[in-house]
């Protein structure tokens, strides 16, 4: 009967595995440094993302630019998820932007690039920068958030849970055996 639950916990665990796929960065660098290396830098806020073939496209209504954007909105690229390095951005909501690219401008979560926070540290170390006019105040409400989990990853933690309770059940029948022996 051991051999049989073991036998199930191993096929549970390993039988269905799915490749995992990991995205590896260095830490960001300073704020000025990164500056100094992006192609565009800026503040804005969150209207639409779109749904690609190699991930999202999402645009800005831009309130600042410190590189690299001269009009009020922009649209950038991020990978499908995070095993891609991609950014997971929210509608509605206000990001600090470090962009590369050749003919398109891209992120993803190896750069500087976040949502905005109270006394933003990064907004001190850039300075003023150039404040744009905005494009307009209608930002879609209700849409949803992108997220950068790979569909796979949500399973994992319900394994480990049903590995654990097999093994505490294995662990109550064996002691159980040796007390009646």
């Amino acid at each position: 009967m051991l051999v049989a639950i073991l036998s199930f916990i191993s096929f549970s665990l390993f039988g269905t595995a799915s490749p995992v796929y990991a995205c590896s960065c260095i830490p960001p660098s300073s704020p000025q440094e990164s500056l100094a290396s992006a192609r565009a830098v800026f503040m804005g806020t969150v209207t639409s993302i779109e749904h690609n073939s190699n991930g999202y496209e999402v645009s800005f209504n831009v309130e600042k630019t410190w590189k690299g954007i001269s009009g009020s909105t922009v649209t950038i690229t991020t990978p499908r998820d995070s095993a891609a390095c991609g950014f997971a951005f929210t509608a509605g909501e206000k990001y600090i932007v470090y962009a590369d690219g050749e003919e398109n401008l891209s992120t993803s979560i190896c750069s500087r690039t976040h949502l905005l926070a109270e006394n933003d540290p990064d907004l001190l170390a850039l300075g003023d920068g150039i404040v744009l006019p905005p494009q307009g105040s209608d930002v879609p409400t209700g849409t949803p958030n992108v997220s950068a989990e790979t569909p796979h990853g949500t399973s994992t933690p319900l394994y480990i849970f049903l590995a654990l309770l097999v093994l505490g059940i294995i662990y109550r029948i064996t002691r159980f055996y040796k007390k009646s022996a």
